[in-house]
């Protein structure tokens, strides 16, 4: 029979495939895959899907216009919008950015309740300003990935989360003065 010391003075190496599986899975549980991509809402990516990507993941619209499309679901409203051949024009933006996602505006219809001063530490900035209804709203805007959660009033639950390009995505689509894209 072995001993409690032969069972942890074996000299066996562990097999380098299972070394690296191990190393793999505890730095992806460590390290977040996403930390330097955009915020992405269901599949659908600003300044990269397509309407024809933002139907396949959400439906048939609720309603439609050149611009946007508006879903009803069960976990709440969505609104995108897009970018269009006047806005890049008007913008100096890339062309191709026409018919891509500009905006995702989220309403849940179970609002989560936030701590809003954690919040504000986690975000870029925090802005004020006014409902299209005239209400007080508060912004955390985090433009390194592409998120902003709003609410209204001193409510902590979000009334509303908006997901775009991040800021530093969104410069690659600026065009310098008189410069063509990249193709």
């Amino acid at each position: 029979m072995r001993s409690r010391a032969d069972f942890g003075a074996s000299n066996r190496a562990v097999p380098q495939p299972v070394l690296l599986a191990f190393v793999a899975a505890v730095s992806i549980g460590v390290v977040p895959l996403r930390t330097t991509l955009a915020a992405d809402w269901r599949g659908i990516s600003p300044a990269r899907s397509g309407k024809d990507t933002v139907r396949s993941r959400l439906g048939k619209p609720t309603q439609e216009g050149p611009d946007r499309m508006e879903f009803e679901g069960k976990t709440g409203k969505t609104v995108v919008f897009f970018y269009t051949d006047e806005d890049t024009a008007s913008l100096k933006l890339d062309p191709r950015l026409a018919g891509k996602v500009l905006t995702i505006y989220y309403y849940p219809k179970r609002p989560v309740k936030y701590d809003l001063k954690a919040l504000a530490k986690k975000v870029v900035a925090v802005g004020h300003g006014v409902t299209m209804e005239g209400e007080p709203m508060t912004s955390y805007d985090d433009g390194k990935h592409g998120i902003s959660y709003h609410f209204k009033r001193d409510d902590p639950h979000v009334w509303r989360i908006v997901y775009y390009a991040p800021r530093d995505e969104f410069a690659k689509y600026r065009l310098s003065s008189g410069a063509e894209p990249d193709n």
